[in-house]
């Protein structure tokens, strides 16, 4: 006779297991007479001390199926997760139980079934080719553009003279209920541009979307043009390099270069693990469990529909969707081709990361976080402490240990150069200018680029 729990996998395939689960009748008992001893504590009966109950009297009040049941959710709670552990099986879903025939040695036996996460198969890697992504190299026009974003960024504001509006001009108006709005104009913006050429004083009037009922048709309203000021540009000296932060204009180019480039090969190399990604799952045959797939789609379109509800309170789903050119049936299709991609691309990496035994200790997070501060123009020890503080910490570990996996899959990839259709050299991307003076530039609220109510 057994005298300790038995696990055994009993059916397993790529993505489903069951297992079973045997408890010698010694313990069944155990648990059953703590059961017991426990309702007997707590009760109190009449004619009986707490603790004293007899099980006749408890079985009278509660019938014997109530403590039968109890004790095996116990055991069933206790040996379920040690029997996964021991099998090294990680569900997906929530375990079906199933309890099998009471045995007449008062053994207590259970299965369960449940998904799992098909194990991925590392292809040779040395045969995988994807196309290399090359950073655009740094031009002195994009240092201009980006100077010409710090240069609007400490621009001041001054009365106009000639109160009549031009495009770049920033205009405070007023609606008929006397509140103001201050707002810059531009001639590419077809609402801004109706301001443009009106003088203090002038009415006009906009269609203004009622926010409130998205059924509404949007309304005119009347504004008037309240003031007038220009905005006056300060010159790209050191004056204003040392405003941003610099020491001089020469170091704040300097620094916009260095950094540009370093966006830019940041942003070419996640091009190059992209597409290496890419080219290594097109050699992986990776079927997921459906139920679990179900799960997720389930729990993604719930919240897409509370999104979409909220937007457009009273509207039924169904018309929302239709305005949107979707049904029912596209968007589940869509929301299900997803999360399949979104899990399979997670499977892949964590694979991979295996395969090279990539391990981030906090050390390294910690230096690899420092570096990034210092690019960024940011105080490390800030840095680091807000990535902790917002619960960062975990997922940039996970990101770092992917660019990392990925780093040693290009050394045993073949990299293509990028080519356009009739092989000539493709050009490279590059990122905005204001990217990179957003990242160097303290905002100190003189800004005058901004819609301010």
């Amino acid at each position: 006779m057994q005298d300790h729990a038995s696990y055994q996998t009993t059916d397993r395939t790529p993505t489903h297991a069951t297992i079973r689960i045997d408890i010698p009748s010694t313990e069944a008992r155990t648990v059953l007479d703590a059961v017991y001893a426990e309702y007997s504590r707590e009760l109190h009966i009449p004619g009986f001390r707490r603790g004293k109950v007899p099980r006749n009297v408890l079985n009278t009040r509660f019938g014997e199926e109530t403590f039968l049941v109890e004790s095996r959710q116990r055991m069933r709670e206790t040996h379920l997760p040690a029997a996964l552990a021991e099998l090294d099986l990680h569900p997906v879903t929530r375990p079906e139980i199933v309890e099998q025939e009471a045995s007449p040695s008062g053994d207590f036996s259970f299965e369960a079934s449940f998904s799992i996460l098909p194990e991925v198969e590392i292809p040779d890697l040395t045969k995988i080719e994807a196309e290399r992504s090359d950073a655009a190299p740094v031009t002195d026009e994009d240092v201009s553009a980006a100077l010409d974003e710090v240069q609007q960024r400490f621009a001041t504001l001054s009365p106009k003279q000639d109160p009549i509006v031009a495009a770049g001009d920033v205009v405070q108006v007023a609606d008929t209920a006397g509140e103001t709005w201050s707002f810059r104009t531009s001639d590419a913006d077809p609402m801004l541009a109706d301001v443009i050429g009106k003088s203090v004083g002038d009415t006009f009037s906009l269609s203004v979307p009622d926010t409130s009922d998205a059924e509404t048709p949007s309304q005119p309203v009347e504004f008037t043009v309240s003031e007038v000021r220009s905005v006056i540009l300060p010159e790209i000296d050191d004056e204003l390099a040392k405003d941003a932060g610099h020491e001089s204009l020469s170091e704040m180019r300097n620094v916009f270069r260095e950094q540009m480039s370093a966006v830019r090969a940041d942003a070419a190399k996640a091009r190059t693990h992209t597409n290496l990604l890419d080219a290594t799952m097109a050699k992986i045959d990776l079927e997921l469990p459906p139920p679990f797939v179900d799960e997720l789609v389930a729990e993604e379109r719930e919240q897409l529909i509370e999104r979409l509800q909220a937007s457009r309170p009273g509207a039924a789903v169904a018309d929302i969707l239709s305005e949107q050119g979707e049904t029912e049936s596209s968007l589940r299709e869509k929301i299900e081709a997803s999360v399949t991609e979104r899990v399979r691309r997670e499977l892949v990496v964590h694979a991979l990361i295996d395969h090279f035994h990539v391990n981030i200790t906090d050390e390294d997070l910690t230096a690899a976080a420092e570096r990034d501060a210092e690019r960024r123009g940011e105080n490390p020890m800030r840095y680091v402490a807000r990535l902790k503080a917002e619960d960062h910490w975990e997922s940039y570990r996970s990101s770092l240990a992917q660019d990392q996996a990925l780093d040693r899959l290009a050394e045993l990839a073949t990299l293509r150069e990028k080519t356009t259709p009739n092989g000539v050299s493709a050009p490279q991307d590059t990122p905005e200018a204001d990217e990179v003076a957003d990242a160097t530039v303290v905002d100190d609220g003189t800004s005058s680029g901004g819609t301010d109510r």
